[in-house]
């Protein structure tokens, strides 16, 4: 698991980006895996995330799992 603080998100647009903890960078996160895990967007949020490799060669984060300090 990945983990991170959400930096970014458009709502509008339906994707945001994660900053991630490892210092890899930020991980693009579509709106849909939001949906799927039942999590609301909003910046500043703490975030662990496995990371999903497309064909085309980019990640994105998936299973997205709210993280309580």
């Amino acid at each position: 698991m990945n983990g991170g603080k959400l930096r970014f998100y458009d709502e509008t647009r339906g994707f945001g980006f994660i900053k991630c903890d490892d210092g890899t960078g930020d991980e693009f996160v579509h709106a849909t895996a939001f949906q799927r895990s039942e999590i609301k967007p909003a910046i500043g949020l703490r975030l662990s995330f496995e990371r999903a490799e497309l064909p085309d060669g980019r990640t994105r984060a998936v299973k997205l799992r709210l993280e309580i300090a």
